[in-house]
């Protein structure tokens, strides 16, 4: 596998994270404007779920970055 094509199937896990980490930030806010009393546990577990995915996100840019500057073997 190229450097390229090395890039291009992390950007593809970079963009499904950065997908899933936005259906939690929908769902959080529809929790939000619903009336249950599960509402806030839920939300505190989409938060957790959300920041899983922010590291993920972060982890998988610095992945890149070194890559592109050689400092990353593939």
């Amino acid at each position: 596998m190229t450097k390229e094509q090395t890039i291009y199937e992390i950007k593809k896990l970079f963009h499904k994270y950065n997908k899933m980490r936005n259906n939690c930030n929908e769902e959080w806010e529809r929790l939000e404007e619903s009336e249950s009393e599960y509402a806030t546990e839920e939300q505190s577990m989409l938060n957790a779920e959300e920041e899983a995915y922010s590291r993920i996100i972060r982890d998988l840019e610095d992945l890149i970055q070194g890559i592109k500057e050689n400092k990353v073997d593939i």
